[in-house]
């Protein structure tokens, strides 16, 4: 329920606590499976109160993708590598 309530953009806490209490969920088994799923607890503005949100998923760089085996190029050798004098 929570992480369907959720979705992609914060939501004010007193509302998903309003939605868990409707459900029949106690605040503390709330509070427990926020810590489960990873819930990010934040409060956006003075006047605002809080507001939680699923953390997002951060794609690797490519770089990580492959291994890096070989010279960068090739037959001339690493950019690092000094020219034979």
């Amino acid at each position: 329920m929570l992480s369907e309530a959720l979705g992609n953009e914060p939501v004010a806490a007193t509302r998903i606590i309003d939605m868990a209490g409707a459900n029949g969920i106690s605040e503390k088994t709330l509070q427990r499976a926020s810590q489960a799923i990873g819930v990010q607890k934040a409060k956006l503005a003075m006047e605002a109160g809080w507001f939680w949100s699923l953390r997002q998923k951060v794609a690797k760089p490519t770089e990580d993708a492959q291994a890096s085996t070989g010279a960068t190029f090739e037959k001339d050798g690493h950019l690092r590598e000094l020219p034979d004098s």
